[in-house]
């Protein structure tokens, strides 16, 4: 049985000068994964990995080429996670690990994020491309946690985009939370 974790999403609009800040926030909530978004973190960003790690945390990531964006999965350093390949997508970006318990039940975790800027991302590309990327999740084994920010305002339930989002979910039998 994989055990209980406190898991949580957060958009940091740029880790690196706050690293501190959010590492001291998770751990006072004792959380054990954390899907970060806009991390802007690079991949020669060795500090800041090494401050991370001394705040009781490891972290995959995924820059996004050139500035700003990037995802991350960060997770309590006692927990044994591992960063799986992931397709690259033209309309959001993803990082991708896995957890196995002692048991052998599987977790797959996947970090979104999807900017609002339509030069990156417009609606017709995301759609498409996550609709591919769910249905190649829907046959792999494990229990599956997609979180991050999309950029789709779900408050607004009447939005022809909010009623896409939902339906790529509810076509999978997928829960949206």
């Amino acid at each position: 049985m994989i055990p209980s974790l406190n898991i949580g999403v957060f958009n940091s609009r740029s880790i690196c000068n706050k690293t501190a800040g959010v590492f001291e926030l998770l751990s006072d909530f004792d959380t054990d994964v954390c899907f970060l978004t806009e991390t802007w973190l690079r991949k020669d960003d060795t500090s800041k990995f090494s401050e991370i790690k001394d705040l009781g945390y490891k972290l995959y990531h995924q820059s996004r080429p050139g500035r700003g964006g990037g995802v991350a999965i960060a997770y309590k350093k006692q927990l044994s996670l591992k960063k799986q390949t992931s397709v690259r997508y033209k309309s959001f970006e993803l990082v991708e690990s896995t957890l196995v318990s002692n048991t052998n039940e599987l977790l797959r975790l996947g970090c979104i994020y999807r900017s609002c800027t339509s030069q990156v991302s417009n609606t017709k590309d995301f759609f498409e491309d996550f609709d591919n990327y769910l249905n190649s999740l829907v046959h792999l084994p494990g229990k599956l946690v997609l979180a991050g920010d999309f950029n789709i305002h779900i408050e607004c339930g009447s939005d022809p985009d909010v009623r896409r989002f939902s339906s790529c979910f509810n076509n999978m039998t997928l829960l949206s939370t």
